[in-house]
């Protein structure tokens, strides 16, 4: 889900009355411009990309395991400087 609906959803749910009600605090919440999310993430969760059932179509799992570890090679690649441990959750 994209940060800004959810941030727009929760700011409706919010668990207690003293924030539901401040519409300053609801606003803060939902303005973009004032909360950097991206500063606080330690966790990116990713997929592959569609149709994924082609990933899974190999019966050779050393094939699967190659073809995964590849495509989220060239992602961790892709975020240049900054240390990153990967977790292929999937391949377990």
């Amino acid at each position: 889900m994209e940060l800004g609906p959810f941030l727009e959803t929760l700011s409706n749910y919010l668990p207690y009355p003293e924030l539901s009600n401040n519409n300053y605090f609801k606003s803060f919440i939902i303005n973009q411009n004032l909360i950097n999310a991206s500063e606080f993430s330690d966790q990116l969760v990713m997929t592959l990309p569609s149709p994924r059932i082609d990933w899974y179509a190999t019966s050779d799992f050393d094939q699967l395991q190659k073809g995964i570890t590849q495509y989220a090679g060239g992602f961790v690649n892709a975020l240049g400087f900054y240390p990153v441990q990967t977790s292929l959750q999937i391949l377990t």
